[in-house]
């Protein structure tokens, strides 16, 4: 008959390596998988996001057993490892650089423009990529292209991007990508003469807007190598290293964003995790943010010194801010005032 300790031991095993057992699995399988099957299915997202809150609950079992029993050697280890990997929070204050921010609006709220108007100018950024049709002005920046008077299936097919005084940039929002029943356009912006920025909104993979998720892929994957642009592509030009920041409505892992690894790109955010979640928080939804569909993605030669998440005015999505170090390219005109 097995020791009362040997019991607890197994309860310790249990209930610490078998959240960070399916984490790493997950992960090993998913990785095994083509990156352009499935894209961002409701099975993967369950996987990858499921399986690292289910690492807070090893912190948890390891704490109690330490306190409990008063063993907390393997019990630390045990809570450390999972700690780690559930995520790591992002180090210092924001630095200078260039502000890039990018924000799903919620096109469906029943709040006015105006608070989020006054949200977004607040946060006072060179170059700012909106998702979804809701703000149309803000403070000392310039609306430099929309697609807004196009005939929009719906609101949250919108897309804007807006530049600040003083910062050269020119930009331009292309036609909608996808299926008939669900077409997103894609946002590009030169910054500069010598950075793309391509803000994407990708269809969410559920319902009829699956479907869609893949002819969007394809067409963006289409103009990128090795982190830059395989050829000229609406303002930006051949060769520009390309930053990729939007909604992906995909997890860190998944194979959207494998896809975009495979092509040259970095995630500065790759272990960020539970820091570095953006959505659900509000906007209709509960004010929880779980998952981070909203990413940064830098190209050759770019580096971010600080990226963040703000709340904006009954969105469902969080801002991402990012200042981005683009020194290697050049000096570039931009703000470094603090959010």
């Amino acid at each position: 008959m097995r020791s009362l300790s040997a019991i607890e031991f197994t309860r310790l095993e249990l209930g610490c390596s078998v959240p960070i057992i399916l984490f790493v699995g997950c992960r090993a399988v998913l990785k095994l998988m083509p990156a352009s099957q499935g894209l961002g299915t409701p099975f993967e997202t369950l996987l990858l996001g499921g399986s690292r809150w289910l690492l807070l609950g090893a912190c948890l079992v390891a704490l109690l057993y330490g306190r409990s029993h008063r063993r907390w050697g393997r019990a630390f280890v045990y809570g450390l490892v999972a700690l780690v990997l559930a995520g790591v929070p992002e180090v210092g204050a924001p630095e200078e650089g260039l502000r890039l921010v990018s924000a799903n609006l919620q096109a469906y709220s029943e709040e006015g423009a105006a608070p989020m108007e006054e949200a977004l100018s607040a946060l006072e950024a060179d170059v700012l990529v909106t998702l979804e049709k809701r703000a149309e002005t803000l403070t000392e920046m310039v609306r430099v292209a929309d697609n807004f008077e196009e005939d929009l299936a719906r609101p949250s097919h919108g897309t804007a991007v807006f530049c600040r005084t003083g910062v050269s940039c020119e930009a331009v929002v292309t036609p909608a990508y996808g299926i008939s029943t669900c077409v997103m356009p894609v946002a590009l912006v030169r910054v500069e003469e010598r950075l793309c920025v391509v803000g994407l909104h990708l269809p969410p993979p559920v319902g009829l807007c699956d479907a869609g998720r893949r002819p969007y892929m394809d067409e963006v994957v289409s103009h990128l190598h090795e982190g830059r642009l395989s050829g000229d592509w609406g303002v930006c030009r051949k060769s520009d290293p390309v930053v990729l920041v939007g909604d992906l409505n995909t997890l860190e892992g998944g194979d959207v964003w494998r896809e975009f690894m495979a092509l040259g790109f970095q995630d500065p955010q790759r272990w960020r995790g539970i820091f570095g979640t953006s959505w659900p928080a509000g906007g209709g939804w509960p004010n929880l943010p779980m998952l981070r569909l909203d990413h940064l993605l830098l190209g050759k030669g770019l580096s971010a010194n600080h990226i963040g998440y703000l709340r904006i005015p009954d969105s469902d999505h969080k801002a991402l801010v990012a200042w981005l170090d683009v020194s290697a390219l050049g000096a570039v005109t931009g703000s470094a005032a603090s959010p």
